[in-house]
């Protein structure tokens, strides 16, 4: 099965509502914190791998490390961020309850969104604190997330601009918000140099 998407998609955001759910979680808030680079983080997304990989076997198309925390040098939220590709994301029943008898909650649905679930380690799981994204196959979402994290690591003028505006946002967010900062206004803030830097690159 092909895991990537339409190459055309790849610059473009889809125009529905995501239609937010909440499941086992609501919208996550608290104070906006942005540590230092660790080596634990590959680490823990090793942890996770394993336990993803075991759970769903071949129906995890792909398990990968995003977000910031997969950059080498680049500060971060201390959250580990993985995309998990599977056939059909809206199929809940083909991977949430092995997911869910691994240790994992699913903790919300955004159906507008190529299908996305979210799912997070139960706090008695011994992972890490982590979002696990679910797409389905083909979704240009995986696909962009992957082209910005190895671009952040060969460039070092938009990995320092990337982290200085991540603290800008988290600090921003501390001063009008303190502890019930929005984690979503937190990414709207850093989503227009994201989509720049996307923008460079499809332009290329």
């Amino acid at each position: 099965m092909c895991t990537l998407p339409y190459f055309p998609l790849l610059n473009s955001q889809p125009e529905e509502d995501p239609e937010y759910e909440a499941v086992g979680g609501e919208l996550m808030r608290g104070l906006i914190e942005i540590a230092e680079p660790s080596p634990h983080w590959v680490e823990d997304f090793l942890a996770l791998h394993a336990c993803l990989a075991q759970a769903l076997e071949s129906t995890a198309l792909a398990i990968e490390h995003t977000g910031s925390t997969s950059v080498p040098g680049l500060p971060a939220k201390p959250i580990i961020d993985v995309i998990l590709l599977v056939p059909d994301a809206n199929q809940e029943n083909a991977y949430v309850p092995a997911l869910e008898s691994a240790g994992l909650v699913l903790w919300h649905r955004e159906p507008g969104w190529y299908g996305h679930r979210m799912l997070k380690p139960a706090a008695n799981s011994g992972l890490a604190d982590a979002n696990i994204h679910v797409f389905s196959a083909g979704s240009p979402e995986y696909l962009r997330h992957l082209i910005f994290r190895e671009h952040l690591k060969q460039n070092e003028a938009d990995r320092t601009a990337y982290a200085a505006i991540k603290r800008e946002a988290a600090c921003a967010l501390a001063a009008a918000h303190g502890a019930n900062g929005l984690v979503m206004d937190y990414n709207r803030i850093k989503e227009p140099f994201i989509r720049s830097v996307h923008d460079r690159i499809f332009a290329g």
